[in-house]
């Protein structure tokens, strides 16, 4: 016959196998020893409530915010009452919550609201700002303005991927529910400009991870290939093939030189692969730009390298200016009241006539720009004659915007 199993019970101060204190009588089954006041009335107490307060908010005397175990250790009780003291002690309103934001969000907030009001009627229906200090609006040296400038537009820059990570990821998906209804799809397109600004976007792009890669979209250049920009890796081209690259997606090429002469432009848009990327950048679903400015501070410098001949260049720069140029989108020049001024080139890309017409299709036309007063004005003139949908900008160009420059 077996031998009668018994279990031997702890006796008083044992602890059980868990770990856990218990209190027991020879010959009853062990408890838990009960050593935390039950929460139930304490909040009753004033005194105990100013006091959970005191200990919380303005430990010894200075303004504090401290740890519910720490304070329970002070007002020696349980931890666990530490949160019905102070819920108590709030909705008696012995103390009060004040939001001090820094007052820089609450700058950039008030001006993004003020811009977004201002152009809504011209179809402008998000800003993004960032901080920028009063620095740029000095007379600075050509290298210490595009360094500022690039320093902000940076900023700006990273702001928007998680934008574009979202667009990826809603392609991706759309992608998916398509192969399985056995629908062909288009890839969804993204259109990219040229420049340092969208660069720093790309650069920024392709050194971070992105949380979806596919190749349910892809991304074009929105202008041909400039040759007077300082490097290939600042044309749209190999900004696009850069972006493409980071999403996982596929990219395009308009595989002629962007600037020829009024004259020759037929001659250059007649190749079909020239003729194609053309085509695909007219149907983007999301176009992304910079703006330059032409000769708003004569002595500071342009943004129209319309020729590798700096005499040439000089002169068709002086012609702008003449004739009111005032800024460019792709090098297509316009003026004060947004419309175009005839140069002797002409820009096989998009220009701001189809930007305004993307607009108003209900696309989204994304203009990265600010961190220099040379652009303060075009910016105003492309938001004026409706050309953007999304501005990412800086808090100094934003007041400029709503005229509180």
């Amino acid at each position: 016959m077996a031998p009668e199993r018994t279990t031997k019970m702890p006796g008083p101060g044992k602890v059980e196998a868990s770990g856990a204190p218990v209190d027991s009588t020879q010959g009853e089954p062990p408890r838990r020893r009960t050593t935390r006041k039950k929460n139930r009335g304490v909040t009753k107490d004033k005194t105990l409530r100013e006091r959970a307060v005191i200990a919380m908010f303005r430990h010894r005397g200075e303004p504090s915010f401290r740890a519910f175990g720490a304070v329970a250790e002070d007002l020696d009780i349980p931890v666990q009452q530490v949160t019905p003291l102070l819920h108590a002690a709030f909705s008696d309103k012995m103390f009060s919550v004040n939001l001090n934001l820094e007052a820089e969000r609450v700058e950039i907030a008030d001006l993004e609201q003020a811009v977004r009001r201002r152009y809504a009627h011209k179809g402008l229906r998000t800003v993004t700002l960032v901080h920028a200090e009063p620095t740029l609006l000095e007379d600075l040296h050509p290298d210490e303005r595009v360094r500022v400038r690039l320093e902000v537009t940076g900023v700006m820059a990273r702001l928007l991927a998680p934008h574009l990570d979202a667009l990826v990821a809603n392609a991706a998906k759309e992608a998916r529910a398509a192969e399985r209804a056995g629908r062909r799809m288009e890839p969804f397109r993204i259109g990219v400009g040229s420049g340092r600004t969208i660069r720093l976007l790309a650069d920024h792009l392709l050194h971070t991870p992105r949380p979806v890669r596919t190749p349910a979209v892809e991304i074009v250049p929105t202008l041909a290939v400039v040759g007077t920009l300082g490097g290939n890796h600042l044309e749209a081209n190999m900004i696009a093939q850069d972006i493409a690259e980071a999403f996982g997606g596929l990219s395009d090429q308009i595989p002629c030189v962007a600037l020829p002469r009024a004259e020759e432009a037929a001659i250059v848009t007649q190749p079909h692969r020239v003729r194609e990327g053309l085509q695909k950048c007219m149907k983007c679903h999301v176009v992304i730009t910079g703006i330059g400015a032409v000769g708003a501070v004569p002595d500071n410098g342009s943004d129209l390298p319309l020729s590798k001949d700096p005499a040439e260049n000089a002169k068709v720069v002086e012609a702008v200016r003449r004739d009111g140029g005032c800024g460019q989108i792709g090098y297509a020049v316009f003026d004060t009241d947004g419309r175009r001024v005839p140069t002797a080139y002409k820009t096989i890309g998009l220009t701001p006539e189809d930007l305004h017409r993307m607009v108003r299709d209900g696309r989204e036309v994304i203009l990265i720009a600010g961190g220099d007063r040379r652009r303060f004005l075009p910016i105003k003139v492309a938001l004026s004659a409706g050309l953007v949908t999304w501005l990412l900008s800086d808090t100094i160009t934003a007041k400029f915007l709503v005229d509180e420059l």
